[in-house]
């Protein structure tokens, strides 16, 4: 049974997250940088980058934050769809790209193969996959009572599998929850 939030121990976010980079990595029988979407060893990842705590823009690299690959001002995404995303990444092998683009276009970008994956609410996720269920599939395991999902490209199973498996042992380790501690509680 999970622990109520009043049961759950104290995580300092650092550490949970250097632990899940020592205990995490990718599966030796398979080549990160073959899995489909991310051939080059790199996934990528659109966002807004305006919608905190989930993801938000920033001057500089602090705090663990990524370059946004298509910002003119050298910008930087940074909060809680990043940071899992990183750590889905680090599980994996894989450098994290992040696109900024405008809501109504994220679920296109991954649709048209313009990018890997997208972090979005659940219910507009749920709502996309299910007018488009030829071209987009939901992971497996849902984030928290926030309601949010992650997405990838309808026939990408091995990349679906790999993020499910990574989000699995973060949740296992404790990684997951405290990320959802430092940006959403």
């Amino acid at each position: 049974p999970a622990a109520t939030e009043s049961e759950a121990p104290e995580v300092d976010p650092k550490e949970a997250a250097e632990a899940v980079i020592a205990s995490l990595t990718a599966p030796e029988d398979i080549d990160p940088a073959a899995v489909q979407g991310v051939e080059d060893g790199v996934l990528t990842v659109a966002m807004e980058c305006a919608y905190t705590p989930y993801n938000w823009t920033q001057t500089d690299d602090s705090n663990g934050a990524v370059p946004i690959k298509n910002s003119t001002a050298g910008e930087y995404a940074n909060g809680y769809d990043v940071m899992m995303a990183k750590k889905l990444c680090e599980a994996n092998g894989w450098k994290l790209e992040v696109v900024r683009l405008a809501w109504d276009s994220l679920i296109p970008a991954v649709q048209t193969g313009q990018v890997d994956a997208v972090i979005i609410d659940n219910n507009p996720a749920k709502s996309y996959a299910d007018e488009n269920p030829d071209t987009l599939v939901l992971i497996e395991n849902q984030f928290p009572a926030e309601d949010y999902a992650l997405a990838v490209a309808k026939g990408n199973a091995v990349l679906l599998e790999k993020i499910n498996t990574a989000l699995a042992e973060m949740k296992a380790d404790g990684s997951f929850d405290a990320i959802i501690a430092k940006y959403i509680k």
